[in-house]
């Protein structure tokens, strides 16, 4: 029988690596389940993070982005839900969001102004960097026809959104 200790000290350790620096977790397996449970999670983080943006952001460059950022995840989330069905991994349905996820959007939320326009624009280039790594290496190394047509699919337009928003840090 195990102690409850040890089962509590097993927890604990999952949610380390969970809610570990984005540095230190393998943020590009080429694992079927791992790829979508954080190809999931960037989606869902981008759609939140734009309807944020959108109530919050005062130029207008940056509420343009973020209509766009709204309509095109919205567009890759119902293509991602649909690939993870026919691919068998209806468990990363509905997507979750990583605790980094949680606490990028707790700052967005946090701020105001031009601290949250460059917050978002930061966060925006982050997270795009990650899913053009994340999708790149899924495409170059993972398994599974549906997934790899996926990534290949969403590896240029993450590249897209990651230039945008770099032209917004500009």
């Amino acid at each position: 029988m195990q102690k409850p200790w040890i089962a509590t000290m097993g927890i604990a350790a999952a949610l380390t690596v969970f809610a570990a620096p984005a540095a230190a977790q393998d943020l590009t397996p080429e694992g079927r389940g791992a790829y979508a449970a954080l190809a999931g999670a960037n989606e869902a983080y981008q759609l939140r993070a734009a309807q944020i943006a959108l109530e919050k952001a005062g130029s207008p460059e940056l509420r343009a982005y973020a209509e766009t950022m709204l309509v095109e995840h919205r567009d890759r989330l119902a293509r991602f839900e649909e690939t993870a069905r026919a691919a068998g991994l209806e468990e990363q349905l509905p997507p979750a969001m990583l605790p980094r996820h949680w606490e990028m959007l707790r700052r967005l939320e946090q701020r105001s102004g031009g601290r949250f326009e460059r917050t978002y624009v930061a966060q925006q280039v982050e997270s795009h960097e990650l899913a053009v790594a994340l999708h790149r290496n899924f495409a170059a190394n993972g398994t599974g026809p549906r997934l790899l047509d996926f990534a290949r699919a969403a590896a240029p337009v993450a590249e897209r959104h990651l230039d945008a928003a770099r032209r917004l840090d500009d």
